[in-house]
């Protein structure tokens, strides 16, 4: 029995929509797993002892990272300021609290951090800063919890709110 080149289009097409249907599946599990405590917990990235007050820990061997204290290609400008960090230090929940898809998980004097969800599938990503006030410079780290390459949404989404900051 032979397919008809309409017969044959009908089951290449039933195919691709199974794959898709399977594979976004899988990737809202992904997301789903990236929200649970036990990623948040595992993946604290800051270093808050007395000998690296304001070190961030490094980005993985992944292309889902990006940060200001970075030596490869994930490295980014940390953002400078001018006058007292507690006023740069509001004035970057500001603009982080304006942004879509954001949760505050902690802000004290030094160190800021949110989790982002991403769109249309909602992975959580951390992002997070440590206040340099000797040097009037505020570092960050933005990482993917899950997953190898971000397409470049962590480096877009930084970019975005070192412009909204210095706007």
């Amino acid at each position: 029995m032979r397919l008809s080149v309409g017969g044959m289009f009908k089951k290449i097409a039933t195919v691709l929509i199974v794959f898709a249907l399977v594979f976004t599946g899988y990737l809202f599990l992904q997301a789903n797993q990236s929200a649970k405590p036990s990623f948040a917990t595992s993946n604290l990235p800051v270093s808050t002892t007395q000998a690296m007050p304001h070190q961030l820990k490094p980005c993985p061997d992944k292309q889902n990272c990006v940060s200001t204290q970075a030596t490869d290609d994930k490295k980014r400008d940390p953002i400078s300021y001018v006058g007292s960090q507690e006023d740069a230090r509001q004035k970057l929940l500001t603009v982080l609290d304006a942004m879509p898809r954001t949760t505050r998980v902690a802000a004290d004097e030094d160190y800021v951090h949110y989790t982002f969800k991403t769109w249309p599938i909602p992975f959580t990503d951390d992002v997070e800063f440590v206040f340099d006030d000797a040097k009037k410079l505020i570092h960050y780290r933005s990482a993917s919890r899950v997953g190898y390459s971000d397409l470049g949404v962590n480096g877009k989404r930084m970019a975005k709110i070192v412009a909204a900051y210095i706007k």
